[in-house]
């Protein structure tokens, strides 16, 4: 997430959202997602970690649907997930 994020507001949310991946998928996942905190400040971006409890060989499949969830939630919060972006600009050599 960017550096302009509400830290605690996307923490909470994603409290929220491991809480109701695990109400959802009681078979799967074991124990309710947990938000561990800030895990690296990278150049454009805070990277969070979280930790899920899953039933065995349903760790992908759990991280596939959780990491939807995520980019459902953060988009509809309004939480911007940074990526690089590069801008070009083409100068003209004058002629002659």
């Amino acid at each position: 997430m960017s550096y302009d994020t509400d830290f605690d507001a996307a923490i909470e949310l994603l409290q929220r959202i491991g809480q109701e991946l695990s109400e959802a998928w009681p078979d799967r996942v074991l124990e309710p997602t947990q938000v561990l905190g800030v895990e690296a400040l990278g150049d454009s971006a805070v990277t969070l970690r979280t930790l899920t409890k899953t039933a065995p060989a349903k760790q992908w499949e759990v991280a596939r649907e959780l990491r939807k969830r995520i980019l459902v939630a953060f988009r509809e919060a309004g939480i911007e997930i940074p990526y690089p972006q590069q801008v070009v600009r083409l100068r003209r050599e004058p002629e002659g």
